[in-house]
């Protein structure tokens, strides 16, 4: 209900605009039906009954001053279930007075509302002869209930009833009279006939409003969405323009630092290399000087301690006749030999078959060849340092 009552309705006959809520009511007093092709209750009734000049007054002046509201009085009440109660009285300078009963839940949605448009002279007057009630009700589900009731002054009861969704289409319709001089039922079915080709018809112009409505809206939407679509393309086109500058700048930037990193670089290692160079020239000649210095004190000092020892051992090698009393021998079997004389101590290889030796006074062998060489300067054993002189060969 709280949503029917926030939409709005413009007339596609008088071109007014109000509430959704209110359209079934606003179909029977539109001010834009003429009297050929009435499309509402009160039309329908005037016609059906030409002798009523109350109702007709009734309905002109009724249309004429219908929006021309002189005062309002709202009085609101709570009542003991949670829910609020609110009634709402406004006077029209055509001299009718529109009663709105409407009842509220705890959220404030709408669950009850209806409303009574009656003339105030009438209830001045308590002239119940001429008395027209006019009540809205609308229901918790959005159908809307229509009710006029008049007392002509023949006697007669008339009431109408008719009840629209929330769409505006009619569900139910009923006409009910008593009393007086009756009511003619065939006029009544034939304008309701009528009633509901324009009810159709003003259904169809107003499905085809809402929907020219809706149409231009979606243009408008759309349109909105181009026009938004435009904005982000040239937004990005500036930010892409932006960041292109700022990487063109960048980019500069960097090849600027490059460039000067590189040079830096180079430079650095020029006078790096070039110091390398300096110093490892330096070094290497200095040290090659002190190597030669040093190869050259070694060389001499070799040199004279080889003569040196080459004057001692001519000195002390073992005279020639001494060395004459010393036999060799053909080795024809090794196996006699013991673990640490199965090798020559001077040149270390190991003793065969068939290798001449020498057997020394200290019972130490030897190649013939080796322990010859070596009696040239020495004079002595080379593992026990027996001595082959004299004294000791007697």
């Amino acid at each position: 209900m709280s949503n029917m009552n926030n939409q709005e309705y413009k007339c596609p006959r008088c071109h007014n605009i109000l509430p959704l809520s209110n359209k079934a009511l606003h179909d029977l007093r539109c001010p834009g039906n003429n009297q050929n092709n009435q499309s509402n209750s009160l039309a329908l009734i005037q016609s059906s009954n030409s002798n009523n000049n109350r109702n007709n007054n009734f309905n002109q002046n009724y249309y004429n001053n219908m929006n021309n509201v002189i005062s309002t009085n709202i009085n609101s009440t709570m009542n003991p279930d949670g829910t609020r109660t609110q009634i709402k009285t406004e006077t029209y300078r055509n001299g009718y007075q529109r009663i709105t009963k409407t009842k509220y839940n705890q959220n404030n949605q709408v669950i009850f509302n209806r409303s009574t448009i009656q003339n105030i002279n009438d209830i001045n007057n308590n002239n119940s002869n001429s008395n027209v009630n006019i009540q809205t009700t609308t229901h918790p589900n959005g159908n809307v209930t229509i009710t006029k009731t008049e007392i002509t002054p023949n006697g007669g009861i008339r009431t109408m009833s008719i009840t629209k969704d929330r769409n505006g289409n009619i569900i139910n319709q009923s006409v009910n009279s008593s009393g007086g001089n009756g009511f003619n039922n065939i006029m009544f079915n034939n304008n309701m006939n009528n009633m509901n080709n324009m009810n159709n018809y003003n259904n169809s112009m107003t499905n085809f409003q809402n929907n020219m409505n809706n149409f231009n809206n979606s243009m408008n939407n759309f349109q909105n969405n181009m026009n938004n679509f435009n904005n982000s393309m040239n937004n990005f086109q500036n930010n892409m323009n932006m960041f292109n500058m700022g990487m063109n700048n960048m980019m500069n930037s960097m090849s600027s630092m490059m460039n000067n990193m590189s040079n830096m670089m180079n430079n650095n290692m020029n006078n790096m290399m070039n110091n390398m160079n300096n110093n490892y020239n330096n070094m290497m000649n200095n040290n090659m000087n002190m190597f030669n210095m040093g190869m050259n004190n070694m060389m001499n000092n070799m040199f004279m301690n080889m003569n040196n020892m080459n004057n001692m051992d001519m000195n002390n090698g073992v005279e020639r006749d001494i060395l004459d009393t010393l036999e060799a021998s053909k080795l024809n079997d090794i196996s006699h030999l013991e673990e640490d004389k199965k090798n020559c101590i001077i040149c270390l290889e190991d003793f065969k078959t068939g290798d001449e030796v020498i057997y020394l006074p200290c019972f130490h062998v030897f190649h013939k060849d080796c322990i010859l060489e070596w009696f040239r300067g020495h004079d002595y054993c080379p593992i026990c340092k027996f001595k082959l002189n004299r004294e000791n060969m007697n």
